[in-house]
């Protein structure tokens, strides 16, 4: 029985790099035995050269054949393409702008929009210029999962892409909400944090039912951020735009780490007089508990939750 061939790009990397370089089409996809070398050298590609012929091709691809695999599938050949990035010092970040725009899978969008905007070299020196970009895209309906971009770029932990972004929370419906407070890194930043904290305050004197709902997901991404924390401390700062390289820790200098006792102190305030605003049953007391703080709200008017 014959075993699966390889990738190329995995086998020989620089055989792969040559094929991907060729400008002819046909060439490209008779040269190839995997799955994966096709579709990355055409994600590829397209971060290499962005062009109208690319992104049709590109577009292509993704539509007649890549949505068509299993998201866990296509979550590996994800993995190559950033591989391949990560080894050009991120001159190729627009390779990460199909899975971005054109993938459905809320996981895979918000992977990718958090990577190109770390990846992407500045445009003009602006350290916003990747954000910009994206949310640009947003707003001229590019994506074909906007909320799940949105939700990435809230997942990044840097206020000034939470500022870029507030203004978007307006014009999201409960099932976009959803999946926007469900992008979460494991990483808990205090830009997040207040992000949601002024959603929800911008949310809870509304009584209509779908106000409620989205009050409801909003508080749950609070309760995420706290109860789902994968480091013992909450993030604060400026997060470097790229991403500096392992070896660089200076490059993280604007960042610190808070204690989760201390920062919970100092937004309780917010967190009582949310609960305290909200109507029954309320839900705040279970991200107020998920922060490490006690609830205020009789057992009895607490919302019971999956």
């Amino acid at each position: 029985m014959d075993s699966v061939p390889r990738p190329l790009l995995i086998e020989d990397p620089r055989a792969f790099m040559d094929i991907v370089w060729n400008n002819d089409d046909e060439v490209r996809a008779y040269s190839f035995r995997t799955f994966d070398d096709l579709v990355t050298c055409e994600m590829l590609r397209h971060g290499m050269f962005s062009n109208g012929s690319t992104l049709l091709n590109v577009r292509r691809v993704y539509d007649e054949l890549f949505l068509e695999a299993p998201v866990d599938r296509r979550r590996e050949i994800y993995e190559h393409v950033k591989m391949i990035v990560s080894a050009t010092g991120g001159r190729v970040a627009a390779a990460f702008t199909p899975f971005m725009n054109l993938d459905d899978d809320p996981g895979i969008v918000a992977t990718a929009t958090i990577d190109y905007i770390s990846f992407g070299p500045l445009i003009e020196g602006d350290p916003m210029s990747r954000p910009k970009d994206v949310l640009e895209m947003v707003i001229k309906g590019v994506p074909r999962n906007r909320a799940a971009v949105i939700g990435g770029l809230i997942s990044v932990g840097d206020p000034r892409v939470c500022a870029l972004v507030a203004p978007l929370r307006g014009s999201l419906n409960i099932d976009e909400a959803e999946i926007v407070t469900q992008a979460f890194t494991g990483m808990a930043s205090k830009s997040q944090v207040s992000f949601y904290l002024d959603w929800l305050e911008e949310l809870v004197d509304d009584q209509d039912d779908d106000t409620l709902a989205l009050f409801g997901h909003v508080a749950a991404g609070l309760h995420r951020l706290a109860a789902r924390r994968i480091v013992p401390f909450i993030t604060d700062g400026l997060r470097p735009f790229p991403v500096p390289g392992q070896d660089d820790e200076t490059g993280w200098s604007d960042m610190r780490a808070i204690d989760p006792d201390e920062f919970a102190d100092s937004i309780s305030g917010r967190l009582y007089d949310l609960e305290r605003r909200e109507s029954f049953p309320k839900v705040m007391p279970h991200a107020i508990r998920a922060f490490g703080l006690t609830p205020r709200t009789p057992p009895e008017e607490i919302a019971s939750i999956q």
